[in-house]
């Protein structure tokens, strides 16, 4: 063999271990970056509210209303959702009272939407029947039960982090579940 048969296999050597090295390093940085994404969805998920249906019994749920006043609501109301009651009977443009409970930190709520429509998240005033249950208040439409909607939680924890996170809801239905940050594995 003539040296320059010698430096073509040497630079070929060359390329090939020049392409596993940057190989290598994009696959690490692949991994780092999927490591630290890991890293804040557990952030995101564990400083924060996280809400499902509530699995309290419920005898009555305790409002505010509109005119400032305190207001009950027994639990056979067909409009609240609870452990017992899946689904509304009522009229349109009445409202939904989804009771549900928080199992996550307790956070300042800045606004929650359903499909883009501002709804509330309400607690019961503190006075001795109540229970503190928190719940979704929502217009009912009939068209729409049962079909699915995107419910937004804007909210800042304790410690000042502000974020979004985005359940799935069906409409006049007992159903409430987050989808991201989504769920664990």
């Amino acid at each position: 063999m003539n040296w320059s048969a010698y430096e073509a296999i040497a630079l070929v050597i060359m390329a090939a271990i020049e392409a596993i090295t940057i190989f290598l390093a994009l696959r690490e940085r692949r991994a780092k970056k999927k490591a630290e994404d890991e890293l804040n969805q557990i952030h995101r998920r564990g400083t924060a509210p996280y809400f499902r249906p509530s699995e309290e019994i419920v005898s009555n749920l305790w409002i505010n209303t509109s005119t400032g006043g305190i207001a009950c609501i027994p639990s056979i109301h067909p409009a609240v959702l609870r452990k017992s009651r899946n689904e509304v009977r009522i009229d349109d443009s009445e409202s939904v009272f989804l009771v549900v409970e928080n199992l996550g930190e307790a956070a300042h709520v800045i606004s929650v939407k359903l499909d883009n429509e501002t709804i509330s998240l309400d607690q019961e005033p503190d006075m001795d029947s109540a229970h503190g249950f928190q719940y979704f208040v929502y217009p009912y439409q009939k068209a729409k039960h049962g079909k699915e909607q995107r419910v937004s939680l804007a909210f800042e924890t304790r410690s000042g982090v502000q974020d979004t996170h985005l359940y799935v809801t069906r409409h006049g239905c007992r159903f409430l579940q987050r989808v991201d940050p989504p769920l664990p594995h």
